[in-house]
């Protein structure tokens, strides 16, 4: 995730833990893969975020990304959609308390 969106190393550890034991949870229907957290990171980068449980857009971008994936066939699921939010948001609190680096896009350089 680090290379593929350019963000911090502190920023993709923690999201590619987050995806990953997001990953470990037996009772989904579709698992996330490595482009969950290329998505997550170049969100951030885009909108000046930072993987840390206090950051709003990171919270949202997880919830975005990895429950619409993993709750897509939520009928056939064993695990609905409430239940897969608090684990997500118990991930996240255990991998990304303090402070993380924000992201910022890099200026395209102008040509003369």
């Amino acid at each position: 995730a680090r290379s593929k969106a350019d963000v911090h190393h502190e920023n993709a550890l923690k999201i590619a833990r987050v995806v990953r034991d997001f990953r470990e949870i037996a009772e989904l229907n579709v698992l996330p893969t490595i482009r969950s957290a290329i998505m997550i990171a170049k969100v951030l980068k885009q909108r000046n975020g930072s993987a840390n449980i206090n950051d709003p857009i990171f919270i949202k971008t997880c919830r975005d990304v990895l429950l619409s994936s993993a709750t897509r066939d939520i009928q056939g699921s064993a695990l609905g959609r409430s239940k897969a939010e608090t684990l997500l948001m118990d991930i996240i609190e255990k991998h990304c308390q303090g402070d993380a680096p924000i992201e910022r896009p890099r200026r395209k350089k102008e040509v003369e």
